[in-house]
């Protein structure tokens, strides 16, 4: 098969077949944005936005104690940006969709342990990259992210040519069986695809054998080439379920230490940091622990023995059990601890319906919609696609003393509304989430009475969610939704989905306060 008819095939079934979430439009929109010098932290939020999942869990990593240092919370993805940096975004979007596409089923071939071997692998490239002083460590993450996207490619797209190069493989060596079924390398075929993908070219130029064995920290691209192949060869050793290590484990880290310019104990060091902190952002990503679990390799030396029980102990320390108390007080909740969710829900989250609304609020706002154009869009999405019973707007009086009810949708709002009259501003909850734009899921009102209008239990609410608007250090008001007629219970994936509804009232304002 010709090269370019090759890649055609490949990036033609990848449009057919589109469910592998690393080759959704998405990562590559995001790629471009936020690639371009000209774009800013809007421009990428209100892409990032028509991916609801997407930008969920990247607003949820934003307020991880990984990314987030100052302990400050953000409720709006272009604070998340900000505070990220469009590298960060890109390699962690890329992550995402990865860790996404580990639970991915394929009768033909298993590609868990390839997507597994590209995540632990770039946290390894990323923590030498730190040691070595390299100054684009982001970039040089993604390029140990994209290694081995090649095979992945052949793996999902060509599962036949796949299998054929494995059978192959036993006779010839794995470059020739890869040129002798697909007419190139693996390596070439994921250089191609990623120039398609319109990645910039010192990432393009990574996708490439490894071509030295001296030092190479003062070339970021034979560097982040160098140590990626280096480095996908260690995890190939400890997540292949198929093939037999060529080289022994402690001569490979050996090579990485050589080329990182490092002593040997200071890789280990790195490899073993690198490992735990995977483990640890796994929680974050909501992937399962076991899918981190080394393989063991028949044959291999000591130190990979002993380097294999240290990292299976990572896999079962407790920063990869996620409890029931860890689910629901997750970092991306802005609740205090007293005001944390309590019980597991059942979703009534229409996803449908909710793609439909975020691409329509998208649309509104890229159109430069007036703001309570997109408020009214917000609510009556957040009654429709969410199942929420009655939704609120409530805006800050000019002076800053009171609050007010301005806007509703749902059964039996107007008496909310009419109760929510220039209520006054003090300690209580809604004036705490409009000065400081957080949000809240509360489970138990009663157990927050005396933070509470009185009004507001004697409605009947026992649960809702809250979440401030505030803009460039603004208070402007604050979103409200319950479940007050169906006396249902709000799940976590629910509020999640209300906070990011009303994320798209934020950048309208956003927007609207720029243009002014």
């Amino acid at each position: 098969m010709e090269q370019q008819s090759l890649i055609d095939t490949i990036l033609r079934r990848m449009d057919q077949r589109g469910d592998l979430p690393i080759f959704s439009a998405s990562v590559n929109k995001v790629q471009m944005i936020s690639s371009d010098p000209d774009s800013d932290a809007v421009a990428l939020a209100m892409e990032m936005l028509k991916d609801v999942d997407l930008s969920a869990k990247v607003l949820k990593l934003a307020n991880s104690p990984f990314y987030n240092r100052g302990g400050n919370r953000f409720s709006t993805l272009s604070r998340a940006i900000v505070l990220l940096g469009f590298d960060a975004i890109k390699s962690c979007v890329l992550t995402l969709k990865i860790i996404d596409s580990f639970q991915e089923q394929n009768p033909e071939v298993d590609l868990s342990a390839m997507l597994v071997s590209s995540y632990m692998a770039a946290g390894f490239v990323r923590d030498l990259a730190t040691e070595c002083g390299q100054k684009q460590v982001e970039r040089s993450y993604i390029c140990g992210l994209l290694y081995n996207l090649g095979e992945i490619i052949v793996a999902y797209c060509l599962p036949e040519a796949y299998l054929e190069m494995q059978e192959h493989s036993e006779q010839l060596s794995a470059l020739q069986s890869q040129k002798k079924v697909l007419g190139m390398s693996l390596l070439d075929v994921g250089r191609a695809v990623v120039e398609r993908w319109e990645f910039p070219e010192n990432v393009v130029k990574t996708l490439a054998p490894v071509s030295t064995s001296g030092c190479v920290k003062k070339d970021e691209v034979l560097f982040n080439r160098t140590i990626a192949g280096l480095t996908h060869e260690l995890m190939a050793m400890m997540y292949s379920k198929t093939s037999v290590p060529k080289r022994d484990f402690s001569k490979v880290l050996k090579s990485i230490a050589k080329a990182a310019g490092i002593k040997e104990d200071a890789a280990l060091s790195s490899l073993k940091s690198s490992f735990k902190n995977s483990c640890d952002m796994a929680v974050e990503f909501g992937l399962s622990k076991s899918l981190l679990m080394p393989g063991t390799q028949p044959g291999q030396d000591e130190s990979f023995q002993e380097i294999y029980q240290q990292l299976s102990d990572f896999t079962g320390s407790k920063a990869m059990q996620v409890t029931q108390d860890d689910t629901e007080d997750d970092g991306y909740n802005a609740a205090p601890r007293e005001v944390s969710v309590s019980g597991a829900a059942a979703s009534q989250v229409n996803p449908s319906l909710l793609l439909d609304a975020i691409q329509k609020l998208t649309t509104l706002i890229a159109a430069k919609t007036p703001v309570n154009t997109v408020f009214k869009a917000v609510l009556d999405a957040v009654h429709t696609a969410l199942g929420y019973d009655r939704v609120m707007l409530c805006l800050l009086s000019t002076d800053h003393r009171s609050y007010t009810g301005r806007m509703v949708e749902g059964k039996g709002v107007d008496k909310l509304k009419n109760a929510f009259n220039r209520v006054s501003v003090g300690d209580d909850l809604f004036s705490q989430r409009i000065h400081d734009g957080r949000d809240v899921l509360v489970i138990d009102a009663e157990a927050q009475a005396g933070r509470l209008p009185k009004f507001l239990l004697d409605s009947g609410v026992t649960g809702f969610s809250l979440a401030g608007l505030v803009v460039n250090g603004k208070p402007i008001g604050v979103f409200y939704a319950d479940k007050a007629k169906s006396s249902k219970p709000i799940s976590l994936e629910e509020h999640q989905s209300f906070v990011q509804l009303v994320a798209q009232a934020h950048l309208a304002l956003q927007l609207a306060q720029r243009a002014a």
